[in-house]
């Protein structure tokens, strides 16, 4: 009887104290799930941040299609060797 008395004189018990423990590793567990979305939304827009920076040369479509034309008319009504696969490769990804 005393032990009851004495755990009802501090204000806790056995059910309080497993639901607070309880609690406080959802809490934790939903934090550390939100810290990893966070970190991974952080690394998508630094990729679309990069990927937006390497496409600034494709802002002046007027000296892009005149690259274009220029790298074509190399290439026109000649054959290819191998090491000229590069220009090959520059022009499909410029198309």
């Amino acid at each position: 009887m005393m032990t009851s008395t004495t755990t009802l004189a501090i204000g806790t018990s056995a059910g309080i104290l497993a639901a607070t423990a309880l609690s406080a590793l959802v809490m934790g567990a939903l934090a550390t799930y939100t810290l990893l979305h966070h970190q991974q939304v952080f690394a998508w827009m630094q990729k679309i941040r990069r990927k937006d920076q390497a496409n600034t040369e494709l802002d002046k479509p007027d000296q892009w299609l005149a690259d274009l034309y220029k790298a074509q008319c190399r290439l026109a009504q000649r054959p290819c060797r191998a090491d000229e696969f590069e220009d090959i490769s520059q022009i499909s990804n410029m198309i």
